[in-house]
């Protein structure tokens, strides 16, 4: 388990193999929880992109949301 700027980060699962990688893990802060996957492509040794699918559960502060426009 990791911690930062007060959340922990617990890694559920992972997967490895030459040119990329997938992690599930989630970040806990109190009674808010952020499920995210993350795929990470790998080029020339290093990381070339990463894709992140977030699912945010329980109430987002209204200082966390997102402006849409209509």
């Amino acid at each position: 388990m990791v911690r930062l700027l007060g959340h922990r980060f617990v890694t559920h699962d992972a997967f490895y193999e030459t040119d990329r990688a997938c992690v599930w893990y989630s970040g806990l802060k109190k009674d808010f929880r952020l499920e995210v996957s993350e795929w990470h492509y790998i080029k020339s040794g290093m990381i070339h992109e990463i894709i992140a699918y977030y699912n945010i559960e329980g109430e987002i502060s209204e200082n966390r949301k997102l402006d849409m426009p209509d």
